[in-house]
């Protein structure tokens, strides 16, 4: 029966601002993703605007391009190294 459906018909829609981009992710304590989502709220950030935040800090660290994805402003923060 749900053997029968072909693969088109199980792949998801994916949103037109996804197309083009990569999912990164990882496992981690329940303590650091409250910490993280608490940390969002206080900040009024969202999880992608953190993660970018983040990867740029590493990024520039070792001397690597920043992303200007994931800002509402459209502008990486000056980093504290």
């Amino acid at each position: 029966m749900s053997s029968n459906i072909s693969v088109s018909k199980r792949q998801k829609e994916i949103a037109p601002s996804r197309k083009s981009k990569k999912h990164i992710g990882g496992y981690f304590d329940e303590a650091v993703y409250r910490q993280m989502k608490h940390l969002g709220v206080e900040r009024g950030m969202t999880t992608q605007e953190i993660l970018t935040e983040a990867l740029n800090r590493f990024f520039q660290r070792n001397n690597k391009p920043c992303s200007r994805e994931g800002y509402h402003t459209g502008e990486v923060p000056e980093t504290r190294l």
